[in-house]
């Protein structure tokens, strides 16, 4: 019985991320330009996102067990002229594939992920299994909006 109220509660949880992840992505695309059908949507501020993901849930603790990342997206910028800063310069010699460039946002991602065996209690080398593991990454991203 205990089993089936885990599965509940992950497909809650999954449930809820999901529409927690749509809505703020759709929060972020709002269209501020009411009224005006031939301009441009203007893609919101800045983004703080956090995200952690563990295997306790649903009371395992094998293979990926735990995630963790914290991002951030900034403003949108007009795309730049002949002013921007370094960054402003660095971004009109990108490739637009064919796109005309309108603005861009800059944003980071760091993270980790852990990952264990199957048999978490033996103290002697099992071959055949995951081995414990882990990393940690970062990242940077351009986006261009044309």
């Amino acid at each position: 019985m205990g089993n089936v109220s885990s599965q509940r509660q992950w497909t809650a949880l999954v449930a809820l991320g999901s529409v927690l992840g749509f809505l703020s992505n759709e929060v972020g695309a709002a269209d501020s330009t009411a009224g005006n059908p031939g301009a441009s949507v203007v893609l919101g501020g800045r983004v703080f996102r956090a995200r952690i993901e563990n295997d306790l849930i649903i009371r395992t603790d094998r293979h990926f067990t735990h995630g963790s990342q914290a991002s951030y997206l900034h403003d949108e910028q007009a795309w730049p002229g002949d002013e921007g800063g370094w960054l402003g310069q660095f971004v009109k010699f990108l490739p637009k594939f064919g796109l005309k460039p309108l603005a861009y946002r800059w944003g980071v991602k760091a993270g980790q992920n852990i990952y264990t065996p199957d048999d978490i209690e033996t103290t002697a080398l099992v071959t055949d299994d995951r081995p414990y593991a882990g990393y940690l990454f970062a990242a940077f991203s351009i986006n261009i909006r044309g």
